[in-house]
């Protein structure tokens, strides 16, 4: 009940429709209340010349009983003081406009909640967007691309039953089944009143049902999920795939899981049928006792006339249609619940990095940045980092080498705010770095990661994707800086030209080389480079080696490095080994001591 409420409060902003939907449900029931109510008049035409201007029913107050008495009157004297023929007429063009207007009231009823319904599932999808974008790296680490896609699109748009269509598809059948139920209540109170007492059972019925439906819905959405995960890792490593020859393993993969999905919604929709047809047979042996009871009164008490009984026994069954939409809005409102259990899980996710109370806007690096004793964790007990002491003054080059798993990459995402030290301070110009707000700190950050991640855009706008009010010619003269200029004017569409998805149509230099345009139009103080020339070919290596050598110049650069170039040019080189610090000094220093610098240099760099 808690996520239902949860859910519902998404409605909240759309109140003004709610009571537009609320009205045309209301007007919706009363006419479908009046269909049945034309009924007993109907029969009288057919069957009597009898009037009941002059008839009165003790049984309503004496206030309502004079307009009821007055309404009464004046409908006899338009259907009744008049030929049979003329009365028969009327009262089926009486019946004709009732239906005409329940009919357009009910399909604006459809949309207003249709529209309610879209609305709500943007509201989720963005607010769901917008918190994945403030969570740290390590939720992301930690869960499959595909998973998070599946919550975003599937789990969304199953929640929508609970939160819009199904919601009110309850509350428009209720008010039917109640409109339905004054009515019987008006033809035979007793009858009407065994029929409220029978009621519950149905209602048990269904809160049996609700409870096995939302575990098993739940199944189904994570079965779901696996195969959009399936599906994104496949499309994205598809080049891998095909090179290892692996489609039929991969195809494999899939059927499990599309299989495994097929089996936990069959068992869903199993269930789900069975609500209904429960409800249906429980609703027909009350109508039975109803039946027999009814039968009782009109042959043996004489308490009931036949056209009272009539219309109780419509209204009864016009009772059954509301209360089976009833059942299968509750399945899907359970699978809905089902969804939103999911989905609040992602947006209760707390973000590790966060602002401090009071935290300050940096505007730019003037003196260094210093780590002072700083380790770090991904999990409790397994140090990444240990106890490390760094100075970066302001303009140097810091080259971070050492072998595979040694921490580089860590510690540079830990310049870059993306995790918090465990333990330590890292500290820009003698202020501890949290003072300041994340954003400011990574608006003076450049960043060129060893893979470089291009959007499904123009090349411009990639460029300028650093700095949105950039000029055209200030990206023209970025792409030049990067030595892309070249590359781009020999391209269709020249900086229109759409890359694909992740860079895919240009070669792995050209991409570097968009990248590092990227960082020089922001023009960061701060720059942290992971370079990733290694796989390319020599003159893509040139070129990309100058654009980077033109990138850092008048700036502090943090440099992981994979080429001996950089490394000599290097004012700071840091060596590490298993998470800690062994040597930090210049090229020339640090051969000189003839320690592990010498032997990764040896090792990796000669080569």
């Amino acid at each position: 009940m808690k996520i239902y409420l949860r859910l519902l409060s998404y409605l909240k902003p759309y109140w003004k429709a709610i009571i537009l939907f609320l009205l045309c449900l209301q007007i919706t029931a009363l006419l479908g209340g009046a269909n049945l109510g034309v009924i007993i008049p109907f029969l009288k035409v057919l069957f009597s010349h009898s009037s009941f201007s002059t008839v009165t029913d003790t049984s309503i107050p004496q206030t309502a009983g004079k307009i009821y008495l007055f309404l009464k009157i004046k409908f006899n004297q338009f259907f009744f003081q008049v030929s049979q023929l003329v009365a028969l007429k009327r009262l089926c063009l009486l019946i004709l406009m009732l239906f005409l207007l329940k009919n357009v009231f009910g399909y604006l009823m459809n949309v207003i909640s249709i529209i309610i319904e879209q609305r709500v599932l943007r509201d989720i999808r963005y607010q769901i967007y917008e918190h994945l974008h403030t969570l740290s790296l390590s939720f992301f680490h930690k869960r499959r691309t595909g998973e998070l896609v599946s919550r975003i699109n599937n789990d969304v748009n199953t929640v929508k039953g609970a939160v819009a269509i199904d919601t009110l598809m309850i509350v428009r059948q209720a008010v039917q089944s109640l409109v339905y139920l004054v009515v019987a209540f008006w033809a035979a109170w007793r009858l009407a009143l065994l029929a409220v007492l029978l009621l519950p059972s149905t209602a048990i019925l269904a809160a049996i049902l609700s409870r096995k439906l939302r575990k098993r819905s739940h199944r189904m959405q994570e079965k779901m999920a696996d195969i959009t995960s399936v599906l994104v890792e496949t499309i994205s490593g598809i080049r891998v795939v095909k090179a290892f020859t692996m489609e039929k393993d991969e195809k494999r993969k899939f059927r499990h899981h599309i299989n495994e999905y097929l089996r936990a919604h069959l068992r869903f929709e199993w269930l789900s049928s069975l609500a209904g047809p429960l409800t249906e047979v429980v609703a027909c042996l009350a109508a039975i006792i109803i039946l027999w009871y009814g039968g009782i009164q009109i042959l043996e008490t004489k308490t009931l006339s036949p056209e009272r009984f009539f219309v109780f026994l419509a209204a009864i069954l016009s009772m059954i249609s509301p209360l089976n939409q009833i059942s299968k809005a509750n399945s899907a409102i359970q699978t809905g619940i089902a969804a939103g259990q999911r989905i609040f899980k992602i947006l209760e996710t707390k973000p590790e990095i966060l602002d401090r109370v009071g935290a300050k806007e940096i505007k730019g690096i003037y003196q260094s940045i210093v780590l002072e004793d700083v380790s770090f964790e991904y999990e409790t007990g397994k140090p990444v980092l240990q106890n490390i002491n760094l100075k970066i003054k302001i303009g140097e080059v810091a080259a971070l080498v050492g072998p595979s798993g040694a921490g580089k990459s860590t510690l540079s995402d830990l310049i870059a705010r993306f995790y918090e030290p465990t333990r330590g301070k890292i500290k820009v110009d003698e202020i501890d770095f949290q003072e300041f707000t994340v954003a400011s700190w990574r608006r003076l950050i450049g960043l060129v990661p060893q893979e470089t991640i291009l959007f499904n855009d123009t090349i411009y706008n990639n460029i300028a994707y650093s700095r949105k009010d950039a000029r055209k010619e200030e990206v023209i003269g970025a792409a030049k800086a990067a030595n892309a200029q070249g590359f781009i004017l020999q391209l269709p569409e020249g900086y229109e030209t759409i890359v694909g998805e992740r860079g895919v149509r240009l070669s792995g230099g050209e991409k570097q080389r968009i990248a590092v345009a990227r960082a020089i139009l922001k023009n960061p103080p701060l720059l942290i480079l992971d370079e990733a020339t290694s796989a390319l070919d020599s003159e893509s290596e040139r070129l990309v080696q100058e654009a980077l050598k033109y990138l850092m110049q008048n700036r502090t650069t943090l440099v992981i490095a994979h080429r001996l170039s950089t490394v000599k040019r290097a004012d700071k080189i840091i060596v590490l080994e298993n998470g800690k610090i062994v040597e930090v000094g210049t090229h020339h220093s640090l051969i000189q001591k003839q320690g592990p610098y010498q032997r990764l240099y040896e090792m990796q760099f000669m080569t």
